[in-house]
């Protein structure tokens, strides 16, 4: 026999705290209220044919549209036939497009991208990230690291700065300039036979040393325009 305190009321069937424990193997109530008998679970089926039979007696077959294509202007072919025509001029292929109209289909083809072609063996995704060195963190390795770098540049630093204020400003003095000046030399001549040193030559067809320099300048010029790989060959033309 089942016994209460107080009046029943129907809001306690709604609420799930005023419900009683839950018996064992039986799911817990969840105090939703529920349509009745009469009421149909699931969508409605939307009749559109009818049925079986009539799709067993004939097919249903869909009317094909047509999508009327766009017509452009062919300017390959005007080309063509003003070339025909005998027109060349731009001014002339103007006119000749105004008085002629060949039409031709739109090209329905969708435009082309380029390819790219990637390695077999490439992979794809975002690289791993590396595992954090837990232990030299926890260790402070990285910042005894850094401390470590930075001690070292500051005895660099000051090993330099040292070496400036023991070394000062030299100045060139002349001892200075004359230990670093190297006198020239001159180069030394091609050998040849001693016994041709007090040769003269045997035939000198210029009557001045002046006259002959000025006929080698003026060999040397000529020279750009002459062939042969000294410029003492025949003039060339062309």
């Amino acid at each position: 026999m089942e016994w209460r305190v107080g009046k029943v009321r129907d809001t306690m069937v709604t609420n799930m705290l005023l419900q009683k424990r839950t018996e064992v193997g039986k799911v817990r109530t969840r105090c939703y209220t529920l349509p009745g008998p009469e009421f149909v679970y699931g969508d409605p089926n939307i009749v559109r044919d009818g049925g079986v039979p009539e799709a067993i007696g004939h097919w249903d077959s869909i009317e094909s549209k047509t999508f009327p294509r766009k017509m452009v202007r062919d300017f390959l072919a005007l080309n063509q036939q003003a070339i025909s025509a005998g027109l060349v001029k731009p001014i002339e292929h103007k006119h000749y497009r105004k008085t002629h109209d060949v039409q031709r289909f739109a090209d329905k083809d969708p435009p082309k991208f380029p390819t790219f072609h990637l390695p077999p063996d490439m992979t794809f995704g975002i690289p791993v990230r590396p595992s954090t060195p837990m232990y030299d963190v926890i260790e402070h390795r990285f910042q005894d690291g850094w401390l470590q770098e930075q001690r070292l540049l500051d005895k660099a630093r000051q090993a330099v700065q040292k070496e400036k204020l023991r070394l000062g400003k030299i100045y060139e003095t002349r001892s200075a300039l004359l230990r670093k000046f190297e006198p020239p030399t001159e180069p030394t001549p091609l050998w040849h036979l001693p016994r041709f040193d007090k040769v003269c030559p045997h035939l000198d067809t210029f009557p001045t040393e002046s006259d002959r320099r000025r006929a080698f300048s003026a060999r040397q010029v000529e020279g750009v325009a002459r062939s042969g790989q000294r410029g003492l060959g025949i003039y060339t033309t062309g």
